[in-house]
């Protein structure tokens, strides 16, 4: 038995009305040999050959009495993997607005909280898109986030893979056994204990947030840099429907670092802002809502020490990254982001990149709870000024290609969660030599997502022509 931390408590508690927070890739296979999808049956074995590489697979939640405490994972007694893994097929032709529309749809709806918090929905059908094979196929495995963030997303994709074709033939001893759930009187008991606790454990946390508040204050005076504030709203700052859209747009990797070239000192993740900030410009112009300030996007970074690398969970913070999409010339545009990159993350180190989730551990579990329902289910989060006009996550793939059951991995895509105040969410994903940037947006906010898709694409070109001139 494991008790999620704070912050995972809240990836749980803030999943109410439309707000659906799982997280996960899409993977694109190959087939193995010839146009022959594998079987279901076979990827099911696949899978079930593979479950002890991962906590993930067979722990389920169990909620202390009246939410006096945080969560615990158990090892699921009733684990059945046919549960988790089901199977979907595109209507002919199978392109690749249909893939979009189908994992959209797979999206728009909750997780079991009865069951281990994860599905894997094997789309079969992808006859009609450009550059895959006949007998291609997906696989979107979603997660509830209290389960992972993108660090140890990364981890289970690699775990329920092969590095080479041929395979590994592992059937492994099953040392695995069920977990009884915990007696009521156990987990009121480690929740009195817990509560006792937690006033010691706030006022650690403050105490040691004074010096970096004092920081924070000195360094804004001095104009080091800007600390956040609340933001234009745009279409993407309300509360969300019910209904999703999504798209991806595949690039070359090795083009894209390239592309650093155009500005001294520039990271990948600098271009992909840029290519994302031109892109949310360009759409939001086209309907007269462009805003005369910078959009500013919200950049998760992931800040374990090295002695949490390969732990569970979320343990990360979270940037504030102007992205300079008042500035129309590409080259400027990134320039400027490189610098406000340079300020965001100054800002983040001093304030302490740990500060977020030290906080969320010494917050009351009780008081989280009960005040998170009235807070998430009213729409207030979308109605109150805004910090960020959308997210952007960098999820780093396999640098080498992966196998499922002698199918190759040809890419992979990502999905994040939307949220009131938030509705759209950008994912960079890379797999052996192919970076993707996909996004997942509120249907009502974006109503033409291959609009959108067109308008990353022609932001992505618009830097591909700049480069092809040095």
């Amino acid at each position: 038995m494991q008790q999620l931390s704070g912050l995972d408590s809240v990836f749980l508690r803030a999943e109410l009305g439309n707000t659906y927070l799982h997280i996960g890739p899409v993977m694109v296979y190959t087939p193995a040999a010839g146009d022959a999808e594998p079987g279901f049956e076979d990827i099911l074995s696949f899978f079930e050959n593979r479950l002890h590489r991962s906590d993930v697979f067979r722990r389920k939640l169990v909620e202390a009495p009246w939410k006096l405490d945080n969560p615990y994972w158990i090892e699921d007694p009733d684990f059945d993997l046919e549960n988790h893994v089901h199977q979907r097929r595109l209507p002919n032709p199978g392109n690749w607005s249909q893939l979009c529309d189908e994992i959209a749809r797979v999206h728009a709806f909750p997780l079991d909280r009865e069951q281990p918090l994860w599905a894997a929905h094997v789309i079969y059908g992808l006859e009609d898109i450009e550059g895959l094979p006949r007998g291609s196929f997906a696989i979107y495995f979603k997660t509830q986030h209290a389960t992972m963030d993108g660090a140890t997303g990364s981890g289970i994709v690699e775990a329920v893979h092969d590095k080479d074709a041929d395979g590994v033939s592992e059937h492994p001893l099953d040392l695995w056994k069920g977990e009884r759930t915990p007696l009521t009187l156990n987990l009121l008991s480690r929740a009195l204990v817990n509560n006792i606790r937690q006033p010691f454990k706030l006022a650690g946390v403050i105490a040691k947030a004074v010096p970096s508040v004092s920081r924070i204050v000195k360094g804004t005076i001095e104009d080091d840099f800007e600390s956040p504030k609340w933001r234009e709203r745009t279409r993407f700052n309300h509360p969300v429907g019910p209904d999703r859209v999504c798209g991806f747009i595949e690039m070359g990797l090795d083009e894209v670092k390239e592309m650093r070239q155009l500005v001294p000192g520039c990271t990948l993740n600098d271009v992909t802002l840029t290519i994302i900030s031109g892109a949310m410009n360009r759409y939001l112009k086209d309907k007269g809502e462009s805003p005369d300030k910078t959009l500013v996007a919200g950049v998760p970074v992931n800040v374990r020490n090295p002695q949490q690398n390969g732990a569970g969970g979320n343990i990360i913070s979270m940037m504030s990254v102007a992205l300079c999409s008042d500035i129309e010339d590409p080259l400027k545009r990134m320039k400027c982001l490189h610098q406000q990159t340079l300020a965001s993350k100054s800002y983040h180190d001093t304030l302490g990149p740990e500060l977020v989730t030290n906080l969320f551990d010494a917050l009351p579990p009780y008081l989280l709870a009960h005040l998170s329902g009235p807070v998430f289910s009213s729409g207030a989060l979308g109605k109150i000024p805004t910090i960020f006009n959308t997210v952007v996550t960098n999820v780093p793939g396999p640098r080498e290609p992966l196998f499922l059951g002698g199918s190759k991995m040809k890419m992979i895509l990502g999905l994040g969660p939307v949220v009131d105040g938030i509705g759209l969410f950008h994912t960079v994903s890379s797999c052996a030599g192919i970076l993707t940037i996909g996004f997942q947006a509120c249907a009502d906010m974006m109503p033409d997502p291959g609009f959108y898709t067109r308008c990353v694409q022609d932001a992505y070109d618009e830097l591909a022509v700049k480069i092809k001139s040095l």
